[in-house]
């Protein structure tokens, strides 16, 4: 399912991409009424967090790197400089449920995932 968000959400990028400003609502608009033909209307919000995914990645491959506090300057900038060494633009998440560690995700996977809620859903999965 989220394969098909996902289709949906670059076929909406690449219509919106050179449309203009009085073109950009026909189109959405249409979109919608496609979507809703379909029968794929509930795929709505999955959609638009696919596009909003694909909208940040249209200048490159996204690093995302998850904290539960902001990071320190220091800290963003060693993440920064070795990210973009490696083609990715970083960007800082501050996700409190976190509640401590580092997570960076590589795209739409993570990489690295070091944080308290990370380690717990590890132990949980591994109870189950």
């Amino acid at each position: 399912m989220q394969n098909k968000a996902r289709l949906y959400a670059a076929v909406l990028l690449s219509s919106l991409q050179k449309a203009s400003g009085s073109e950009l609502e026909k189109r959405a608009k249409r979109f919608r009424d496609l979507l809703k033909k379909r029968g794929d209307l509930k795929l709505a919000a999955n959609i638009l967090q696919e596009f909003k995914k694909l909208w940040r990645e249209r200048k490159g491959k996204i690093a995302e790197v998850q904290s539960a506090k902001p990071l320190l300057r220091s800290q963003a900038a060693v993440f920064r400089k070795k990210l973009q060494k490696q083609g990715f633009i970083f960007e800082n998440k501050v996700d409190e449920s976190a509640i401590g560690g580092v997570a960076v995700l590589l795209g739409n996977e993570y990489f690295v995932d070091n944080t308290v809620k990370g380690k717990l859903r590890k132990i949980g999965s591994m109870i189950s």
